[in-house]
């Protein structure tokens, strides 16, 4: 048996999803050789030239510029479809590649310039990895059904995968050979721009169904009244706020936390943000892998409380260790990058197959609408107050980081425990959702 065959019966894809899954995983392989040259590149910039308590000001200017993105983005779906979306998303961030490459190389030495081509680049990553999940889940949503969206989208999630590794761990070749992280912008140019063919090819193979998706959409168009109308979808956007607040509060500690242990180990920012980042992956790799399995074995509960949970320990564990150990700093780096990697590492693998599962049982002409009001426009709102609270704790806490970190452990326990409560909630709400879900699967086969 070829480990072809081995890993397609492991997996569970069914021959018929074979062409799909292939395509889909393509495009997630371009598309994380992007992101991970990009990623390095902007953190490097930012980190270097910033001051870590502006970042805050950062993720607020990085929700408000989302927030417009994703309103235009949901435009774009309601006048042209999700691929002519998706499409022109990847295009306009090749354009934005290109522009930092450019504004870098002939504004570097002019200081001020130079910092605030360093706080765009930063800043823009946000909006677009939204839109980035957004583009691609929608059109998931619009191909598989419940029962595909649990064995496959982690796993068709394992080509940005292993493309990041890839990426991450030649970072530090790339900028050896070119003397220069800026030529990271022009890797991931090009790597978006290659991205865009899988997607052309999979509107060519699945051109009717894709539009009979966007001609149902069209009959009952989206309205935020049915959050007033669905216990179940208030549930969901809550779950979404908190969720990305925890995203934001782990990735501000993790950002101070680099710059620290840079001064502590003597090792380049780049080389540091690419190493943590390999492991990271690694991670995801072996936890997409095995995502199916465990949403199916350990059920939607397990899979969905996971990660709040784990960071809750950890966070605890960082309060804990400014009373427990002597050298707090480095223990409580240490438990930062922890959540950082379990933060990634755990919503890329098992929470965020489950939250897109939920989605499969919301109603089918309003799932892309629901899907982007929800994780766009709603998360932009939580990346702006987040930006907000993070504001006060590092202007509050400036010369103080030992203060800094055990107010940070604090906040991130509060905020874990709001989470797991208003998940617990959603979980009820699934739970009828689903019955009713299969009620009608049964009453159709049955007519």
């Amino acid at each position: 048996m070829s480990l072809k065959t081995t890993i397609q019966r492991f997996a569970d894809i069914r021959a018929n999803e074979k062409s799909l899954v292939g395509i889909l995983f393509l495009q997630s392989l371009l598309l994380g050789f992007s992101t991970s040259y990009y990623f390095v590149a902007a953190n490097s910039f930012f980190i270097k030239q910033a001051n870590i308590a502006s970042i805050p000001l950062a993720y607020i200017i990085a929700g408000l510029t989302g927030i417009v993105l994703v309103a235009a983005f949901k435009q774009m779906l309601k006048k042209f479809g999700s691929i002519t979306g998706y499409i022109s998303v990847l295009l306009l961030f090749a354009v934005v590649c290109v522009v930092l490459f450019l504004g870098h190389l002939k504004f570097d030495t002019t200081a001020n310039t130079s910092l605030y081509i360093a706080y765009a680049g930063f800043v823009i990553v946000f909006p677009f990895a939204s839109l980035f999940v957004l583009g691609f889940s929608g059109i998931c949503l619009q191909l598989f059904n419940l029962l595909q969206s649990k064995r496959l989208l982690a796993l068709i999630g394992i080509g940005e995968i292993v493309a990041s590794i890839i990426g991450y761990l030649t970072v530090p070749f790339i900028t050896k050979f070119t003397g220069n992280p800026v030529y990271l912008f022009l890797l991931s140019a090009v790597f978006i721009v290659a991205s865009v063919f899988p997607v052309l090819q999979l509107y060519k193979q699945h051109e009717s169904k894709l539009t009979n998706q966007q001609k149902d959409s069209v009959v009952r168009k989206f309205s935020w009244s049915i959050f007033s109308k669905e216990q179940f979808y208030i549930s969901l956007a809550a779950v979404t706020f908190f969720s990305v607040l925890g995203i934001y509060f782990t990735d501000y500690a993790y950002l101070v936390s680099v710059r620290n242990l840079a001064k502590l180990s003597g090792l380049g920012i780049a080389d540091i943000v690419a190493i943590l980042f390999a492991i990271i992956k690694i991670g995801e790799l072996v936890f997409s892998f095995f995502s199916a399995n465990i949403i199916s074995t350990k059920g939607m509960k397990f899979s969905l409380l996971l990660l709040p949970f784990i960071l809750f320990l950890l966070s605890t564990l960082a309060v804990v260790a400014h009373f427990v150990f002597d050298d707090v700093l480095f223990f409580v780096i240490a438990f930062f990058l922890m959540a950082k990697w379990s933060d990634r590492v755990l919503r890329k693998g098992v929470y965020a197959p489950s939250t897109k599962v939920l989605y499969q049982v919301t109603n089918p002409s309003e799932r892309i609408q629901l899907q982007t009001s929800i994780e766009g426009t709603i998360s932009q709102y939580s990346i702006v107050l987040s930006g907000i609270i993070l504001l006060l704790v590092s202007q509050w806490q400036k010369n103080n980081i030992d203060n800094f970190f055990y107010i940070m452990s604090i906040i991130c326990v509060v905020f874990s425990i709001i989470w797991i409560f208003f998940l617990l909630g959603l979980y009820k709400g699934y739970k009828k959702k689903i019955h009713q879900y299969l009620h009608s699967m049964q009453s159709i086969s049955n007519t």
